[in-house]
C-alpha cells in the first residue's frame, strides 16, 4: 500500500515529498485512486452499488402515479354518470369522493415538500458526519416510512408518511452520488452520468409492471419501499466511507482499512496496489498535520476572538475569504434552477459522458444551455399550424437540458471542496425544488399575457445560464478540491 494519501489537501514541502519516493512525486487522493485504477473490483463495487441507490429512489417516487386514482375512470367527460374508484386504490379504500380528491393529490405535494426540506437538511449532516452513516440512515428512513405508509388508517397518516419518505429522497439521490464520486478515479467520472441515469431508468421501468400485477396500493408501496431496507443491511457491511472524506478528516485508521480492502480486491484482478511502506509514511505525515492543525486552530481561535471583541468586520472578512466559493455556489444555483425548470421526466442521453469528456465541463454546460435557449427562442418564429417543427424544437431543447442537468452533478462535484461538497450541492437542489413548486403557477400567469411567454422565459433564462457558466473554472482532468 502506498502512502500516496500523504498528500492531503495541504501542499507538502520538498523534503516531505522526497520522503515519499513513489513515482518521484507527492500523491493526492485522486492520484491514489488513479493508481488503483478503474478496474479495481472494490472501486467498481462502490460505484455500481451507489448507482443502484438511484433505482431504489426512483421506485417510491414513480409509484405515486400508480397509487392514485382519478376517481372517475369509467367516464370520458365527467358530465354524467357515477364515479367508481378502482378497487385497491387509496381513493376507494378511504372512501374519498370527488369533493375530497384534493386530499389524494396532496400526497404528491407532501412528497415534493419532503424532498425540498430534505435537500436543505441532509447535506449538512453529510458534510459533518460523513457520507456513509447519512446514506444508511436515510435509506432506512426511506424504506421504513414507505412500508409504514402501507399500514395507514386514513389519508392524513398516509400523506404524513409520504412527506417523511420524500424527506429522505433528495438525501438518498445526492449523498450516494457524492460518496461514489469521491471513491472513483478520474477515468470513471464522465461515465457516472450514464451509469447512474440507467439505474434511475431501471427503477422507473420496474414500477409499471409491478403496478400491473399488484393492483392493491398497500402491497405495491411495500414492494417498492422494502428493497431499501434490504440494501441498508448490505451497504452497512460492505460500503466504506468516502475516500476523499476520510483524507480530508485525516481519519488515519479508516484510511488504512480502506486501502487494505482495495488491495485485497486488486489481488484478484492483478491490478495495481498501494504499498504498505508508503501508507506508513502517510500516516506519520497525517499525524503531524493533525498536531500542526490543532496548534494553528488554537492560535486562530484566540486571534478571531480578539477581533470579534474589537471589530464588527468578522462577517465581511469571512465573506471575502470565501468569496470565490460563494460566487460558484450562486452560479450553480442559477444553473440548477434553470435546468430544473426545463427538465421533464426522462433521463440522461447516452452521448452525455462522451460529450462531457471531449468538450470539457464548462464548454459542455455552455453548449447544452445555448442549444436549449436557441430552440426555445426559435419556437415562436414558426406558426402554430406547423406542429411538427415546434415538436422538433421542443425535443431539441429537452435533449439539451437533460444532458446539461445530469452533467451538473459531475461539474458541481469537481468544483466544490470535499468538506463543503454535500451542503453546496444540497443548497442548489433545495432552491431549484422550491422554484419548481411555484413554477406551474408562474407558467399560468405568463400564459395569460401570451401563449409564447413561457417559451421566451425558458429561452432567455437558458441564455443567461450560458453566459454565467463562463465564470466557472474548467475541471476536466483536474483532481477533486479537498
Amino acid at each position: 500500500m502506498q502512502s500516496d494519501l500523504t498528500t492531503t489537501n495541504l501542499p507538502l514541502s520538498d523534503e516531505e515529498c522526497a520522503r515519499i519516493n513513489l513515482f518521484s512525486k507527492c500523491k493526492t487522493p485522486d492520484q491514489i485512486l488513479s493508481i488503483l485504477g478503474p478496474k479495481n473490483p472494490f472501486i467498481l463495487y462502490i460505484w455500481l452499488s451507489m448507482a443502484m441507490v438511484w433505482a431504489l429512489a426512483a421506485m417510491p417516487m414513480m409509484s405515486g402515479a400508480f397509487l392514485m386514482d382519478d376517481g372517475c375512470p369509467m367516464l370520458s367527460n365527467r358530465t354524467s354518470g357515477q364515479c367508481n374508484p378502482n378497487n385497491g386504490s387509496i381513493r376507494a379504500e378511504f372512501g374519498l369522493n370527488e369533493n375530497q380528491s384534493y386530499l389524494v393529490e396532496m400526497s404528491t405535494s407532501a412528497f415534493v415538500g419532503g424532498m425540498a426540506v430534505g435537500s436543505a437538511i441532509t447535506p449538512i449532516f453529510t458534510d459533518l458526519l460523513g457520507r456513509r452513516p447519512v446514506l444508511v440512515t436515510i435509506l432506512l428512513i426511506a424504506g421504513g416510512s414507505g412500508c409504514l405508509s402501507a399500514l395507514s388508517t386514513n389519508i392524513f397518516v398516509f400523506n404524513a408518511l409520504r412527506f417523511v419518505q420524500g424527506l429522505s429522497f433528495s438525501g438518498v439521490s445526492l449523498t450516494n452520488w457524492v460518496l461514489a464520486y469521491e471513491c472513483i478515479p478520474m477515468q470513471l467520472r464522465a461515465q457516472s452520468t450514464l451509469v447512474f441515469g440507467l439505474a434511475w431508468v431501471l427503477g422507473y421501468c420496474l414500477v409499471a409492471p409491478m403496478a400491473y400485477f399488484i393492483p392493491n396500493w398497500r402491497l405495491l408501496i411495500t414492494m417498492v419501499s422494502a428493497p431499501s431496507l434490504l440494501f441498508v443491511i448490505i451497504f452497512y457491511f460492505t460500503v466504506p466511507e468516502s475516500f476523499h472524506y476520510l483524507v480530508s478528516k485525516k481519519q488515519t485508521n479508516l484510511i488504512v482499512q480502506w486501502i487494505k480492502r482495495a488491495n485485497k480486491f486488486a489481488d484478484f484482478t492483478k491490478t495495481a496496489k498501494i504499498e504498505q511502506s508508503d501508507v506508513e509514511l502517510l500516516i506519520d505525515h497525517l499525524e503531524q498535520q493533525k498536531l500542526q492543525r490543532t496548534d494553528q486552530n488554537v492560535a486562530e481561535t484566540v486571534i478571531k476572538n480578539e477581533k470579534m471583541m474589537t471589530s464588527k468586520k468578522s462577517i465581511m472578512e469571512n465573506i471575502r475569504a470565501n468569496g470565490m466559493l460563494i460566487k460558484y455556489l450562486i452560479i450553480f444555483i442559477l444553473l440548477w434552477v434553470c435546468d430544473a425548470f426545463i427538465y421533464y421526466g426522462c433521463r440522461p442521453c447516452v452521448f452525455s459522458p462522451w460529450l462531457i469528456e471531449k468538450l470539457g465541463r464548462r464548454l459542455f454546460t455552455v453548449f447544452t444551455h445555448l442549444l436549449a435557449s436557441l430552440a426555445f427562442l426559435s419556437t415562436p418564429i414558426f406558426p402554430a399550424n406547423v406542429p411538427f417543427v415546434q415538436l422538433l424544437l421542443w425535443l431539441i431543447a429537452k435533449f439539451a437540458i437533460i444532458s446539461s442537468f445530469t452533467g451538473l452533478f459531475v461539474y458541481a462535484s469537481e468544483v466544490f471542496p470535499t468538506l463543503k461538497r454535500g451542503i453546496c450541492m444540497g443548497i442548489c437542489t433545495t432552491i431549484s425544488q422550491i422554484c419548481c413548486i411555484i413554477l406551474p403557477t408562474a407558467i399560468r400567469l405568463m400564459s395569460t399575457f401570451s401563449p409564447i411567454a413561457p417559451m421566451l422565459f425558458f429561452g432567455v433564462y437558458a441564455f443567461v445560464a450560458t453566459l454565467i457558466t463562463f465564470m466557472l473554472p474548467e475541471t476536466r482532468g483536474k483532481e477533486l478540491p479537498d
